[in-house]
C-alpha cells in the first residue's frame, strides 16, 4: 500500500462500522505489525492510533506503541523500511463498540512524503511467542518475584513512551528478569 496524499498527514485508514464484532475480546493485548518507509530525505516517524466508539457514539483514540512505549522508529530513503510491532490492551468501551478505526499519520506541515506500507497484520499477542530479558545484578533480580509490575522509563521527552511490563520469572544467578 502507498499513501500518495501530498495534503493530508493522514495515511492507512482502516475503518469499520455498525458491528459488534466477538473478535476484539476484554482485556487482552492486540499488536499491529507493519512495514513502514517514508520516501523523504529527512527522517520521519509513522505513527499509528486505535479509534472505538464509546457507548454514546463518540470516537475515542489510543496511540499504539511497542513493547519498550516507543512508537515507529524514524524512517526516510536513507534508512529505508523500518519494522513497527506496537500494541494496546481492549478496555470495556472497546469490546462493545460498534465501530472501529486503525489510522496512521506522520507530524508537520503539508507537503507531506509518500509513505510505503507492507506486510500490515493486526492479532492477538501471544505472550509465549516472545520472551525478553531483562539483565540486572544478582542482587536486583532477587527482589523481583512472579507478577511483579515494573515500569521502564523512556529516553525520549513524550509522556506516553514509558511502558509498564510483568515479570514472568527471574533467575538470581543468572540476573535476569523474564517480562513479558
Amino acid at each position: 500500500y502507498r499513501q500518495l496524499r501530498i495534503d493530508s498527514n493522514w495515511g492507512m485508514w482502516y475503518k469499520k462500522h455498525g458491528f459488534n464484532t466477538p473478535c476484539v475480546v476484554l482485556g487482552e493485548v492486540y499488536v499491529l505489525n507493519v512495514k513502514v518507509r517514508v520516501l523523504s530525505d529527512i527522517e520521519q516517524r509513522v505513527n499509528f492510533r486505535f479509534g472505538y466508539q464509546n457507548p454514546s457514539g463518540k470516537w475515542q483514540y489510543l496511540s499504539l506503541n511497542n513493547n519498550e512505549g516507543s512508537h515507529c522508529p524514524n524512517s526516510s530513503n536513507a534508512l529505508g523500511w523500518v519494522e513497527c510491532s506496537l500494541r494496546m490492551t481492549t478496555t470495556d468501551e472497546m469490546v462493545g463498540s460498534s465501530g472501529y478505526q486503525i489510522w496512521s499519520y506522520i507530524h508537520g506541515e503539508a507537503p507531506f512524503s509518500t509513505i510505503d506500507y507492507d506486510d500490515i497484520s493486526f492479532s492477538k499477542f501471544d505472550p509465549e511467542s516472545v520472551l525478553h530479558q531483562i539483565y540486572v545484578s544478582t542482587e536486583a533480580a532477587t527482589c523481583w518475584a512472579k507478577g511483579s509490575e515494573l515500569l521502564i522509563t523512556s529516553s525520549t521527552y513524550d509522556q506516553e513512551d514509558e511502558h509498564r511490563v510483568t515479570v514472568l520469572d527471574t533467575d538470581p544467578m543468572a540476573g535476569t528478569i523474564t517480562i513479558d
